[in-house]
């Protein structure tokens, strides 16, 4: 757990906040080429937010060949993201 800013399963945010580092932890482990994180922020507290962007772009960006994004949260996709495609309305 250390790996993933823990020394436990209790993150200060609940059980959802386990469940999302230990989600992403066994996903990093796997070490993929491609990620698709869809809306992987909605609804998460912005301590857990920040983490999950933090830990992606630390453990698993330099090894990924594409991220694919679909989210309206815009900090995360530029922390994130070199290329984005803003699509609003059916219309690029």
């Amino acid at each position: 757990l250390g790996l993933l800013g823990t020394d436990s399963a209790d993150t200060g945010v609940g059980h959802l906040g386990a469940m999302v580092r230990l989600a992403v932890g066994s996903v990093a482990v796997w070490e993929p080429h491609c990620l698709v994180l869809d809306d992987a922020t909605e609804s998460l507290p912005t301590e857990l937010c920040d983490w999950l962007q933090e830990f992606i772009a630390e453990h698993m960006l330099p090894k990924l060949k594409m991220l694919l994004v679909a989210s309206r949260d815009r900090d995360l996709m530029d922390g994130l993201c070199t290329s984005v495609i803003d699509v609003a309305r059916g219309r690029i």
